[in-house]
Parts: structure tokens; sequence; C-alpha cells
């Protein structure tokens, strides 16, 4: 969920469970999914579009910091 000037928005998740760890001034939101299969893979929530960011070729992933421009 996204708590943001009173207005609650519910991100979705990439898989079967989500975590968010951080966002920026934009709203951007960066964290983790684990999907059906229960691998975790980095995530990236952005204008209440979901986007799996895979593993980044590794065997998990989790993405825990934003910047002002959108970069993890």
């Amino acid at each position: 969920m996204l708590w943001r000037s009173g207005v609650v928005t519910d991100l979705g998740t990439v898989g079967s469970f989500s975590s968010a760890y951080a966002i920026n001034d934009a709203g951007q939101v960066a964290g983790m999914s684990n999907l059906a299969d229960g691998r975790m893979h980095a995530a990236y929530w952005s204008g209440g579009r979901k986007t799996d960011l895979g593993t980044l070729g590794g065997s998990a992933s989790n993405a825990q910091g934003i910047n002002r421009q959108g970069g993890l």
C-alpha cells in the first residue's frame, strides 16, 4: 500500500507477496516481490505500473533504495 496526501493506493504485487522498502518524492517505489514459486525478485512501482526487475544476475534480488530520478 502507498499512503500519500491522505490517499491510500494498493500497489498490487508482482508475484504472490510484495514489500516496499523506499519511495521518492515522485511516488516511485522500490522493493521486492516473491513469485508464485517462492523466488524473490527486485520490484519497482511507478505511475500505477508494476515492474519485475528479475534477479539482476543472481539467485535473488531486492531493491532497497531509490533516488529522485527513479534510479534504484
